[in-house]
């Protein structure tokens, strides 16, 4: 869904999930939800002039439709309030 690759990537990030996905759903890597989440942000700016539901990639699983948790949750926060910063 959002990353096809096993195991850490080539910064050695290694895959994770702090979602409600089950089996082997929902895995993947911090780099690739940020990459995800920026694109639906791009895509929904083009679409609409409405920011009030921006952060939803950055909180909720696209497969599982949870938020994340723990330790994920506050590394995809502190890459969206960056992202905000530098766009």
């Amino acid at each position: 869904w959002i990353c096809l690759e096993e195991g850490p990537n080539e910064d050695g990030q290694p895959l994770v999930r702090d979602c409600s996905c089950r089996g082997n759903a929902g895995f993947a890597h911090l780099s690739c939800i940020v990459k995800y989440a920026e694109q639906k942000i791009q895509d929904h700016a083009h679409a609409s002039r409405d920011c009030s539901n921006v952060e939803h990639p950055w909180k909720v699983c696209p497969n599982c439709h949870q938020p994340y948790q723990n330790e994920l949750s506050l590394d995809l926060v502190t890459k969206l309030v960056s992202f905000v910063e530098t766009n």
